[in-house]
């Protein structure tokens, strides 16, 4: 949420408990002042490194599981694994290489199985 938003839904709040105006106009400036400090752009920093790192394990995880299968299913006439199961795979894998390249991230550790 930008925090010229939340600060408008703040002081719309602040505004109908019946709060003076100064204390609404104080209470915003303490609320853009947490928002822009060095600390909480360091947490968001933090948090947004820390979702890439695992989003992206997902994937490369979904990714890994799905070479598996077809290595599995590779040329039987009735798989072993289910088509559902490996449609999951690959909605986990699509949904989690998006959500990873948003956040600045790159799947790896996709991997082959040889054949045998």
């Amino acid at each position: 949420m930008k925090p010229a938003i939340l600060a408008g839904v703040a002081a719309c709040a602040l505004a109908l408990s019946g709060c003076s105006a100064d204390k609404v106009a104080s209470d915003i400036n303490t609320v853009n002042a947490a928002l822009t400090s060095p600390k909480a752009q360091q947490a968001v920093a933090n948090l947004k490194a820390g979702s890439a790192a695992f989003v992206c394990a997902i994937s490369a995880g979904a990714a890994n599981a799905a070479a598996i299968e077809a290595a599995i299913n590779a040329g039987r006439a009735k798989p072993v694994i289910s088509s559902q199961a490996v449609a999951t795979t690959q909605t986990v894998y699509a949904v989690s290489r998006a959500l990873c390249s948003q956040l600045g991230g790159v799947v790896t550790g996709t991997a082959t199985v040889p054949a045998n």
